[in-house]
C-alpha cells in the first residue's frame, strides 16, 4: 500500500495542474447543467495569495429568485468560491490509491480494475467540486435573506469535507476492487447439517 500511495502521490505532485487545468471545462459544464440558477462569468485555476494553486469560480445569479424573505437578483459584480486542488484530488487520488493497493492476480485484473476505479474516482471529481461550489454559492445567498435556514446541500458539502468524501472514496474503490475480484478459484467446504 505504501508503494502504491507514494507512486500516486508522486504523479499527483507533477501532474496536479495540467490535470486540474484539463478538468476545468468538465468542471464547467457540469456546473452549468446542475446549477442552472447560476451563471458562470469565469472558472480557472489560480494561485491564492497564499501560494495555493485553486480553482476558483466566479458567478452571478443568472435570474431573479424568489428565497425565503425576498427575491435574490443578479448583481453587478459576482460571488468568488475557491476550492484547494488538495480538495479537490484528496478523494479521488484515495480511490486510486486502494484499488492499486488492493492485491491482485496479474496485470489483467489491475488493468480492469482501473477500467472501472477510473471513471469512478472522475465522477467522485467532478461531484464534489460541483456540489461543494453550489452549496457555498447558495450558502452566500441564503446568508443575505435567511441566515438561519437550514441547508440540505451546505450539510452535504460539510459531511463531505467532515470525512464524508473520503467514506465515498472507499466504497467506490471497493467496487472497482469487488467487480474485478474472481473468486471462482476459492475452495468451498461443504458441511453436512447434522
Amino acid at each position: 500500500m505504501i508503494i502504491a500511495a507514494a507512486m500516486i502521490l508522486v504523479a499527483a505532485h507533477f501532474f496536479e495542474r495540467p490535470v486540474a487545468q484539463s478538468l476545468v471545462p468538465v468542471f464547467s459544464s457540469a456546473l452549468e447543467r446542475v446549477g442552472t440558477q447560476f451563471k458562470i462569468l469565469e472558472i480557472g485555476l489560480h494561485r491564492d495569495g497564499r501560494s495555493n494553486d485553486v480553482i476558483r469560480l466566479r458567478a452571478n445569479l443568472a435570474h431573479p429568485i424568489a428565497v425565503t424573505n425576498g427575491t435574490a437578483q443578479p448583481f453587478e459584480g459576482w460571488y468568488e468560491i475557491s476550492i484547494t486542488l488538495g480538495s479537490v484530488f484528496s478523494y479521488g487520488l484515495l480511490c486510486l490509491i486502494l484499488a492499486i493497493a488492493w492485491p491482485f492476480v496479474g496485470a489483467k485484473q489491475l488493468f480492469f480494475r482501473l477500467i472501472i476505479a477510473l471513471p469512478l474516482t472522475a465522477l467522485l471529481l467532478v461531484g464534489n467540486v460541483c456540489l461543494t461550489f453550489l452549496a457555498e454559492l447558495w450558502n452566500l445567498i441564503r446568508q443575505d435573506f435567511d441566515p438561519g435556514a437550514p441547508s440540505l446541500l451546505l450539510r452535504w458539502s460539510r459531511f463531505a469535507m467532515g470525512g464524508g468524501g473520503f467514506a465515498a472514496a472507499i466504497v467506490l474503490s471497493a467496487i472497482a476492487i469487488l467487480a474485478t475480484t474472481n473468486d471462482a478459484n476459492v475452495p468451498v467446504t461443504y458441511h453436512a447439517a447434522k
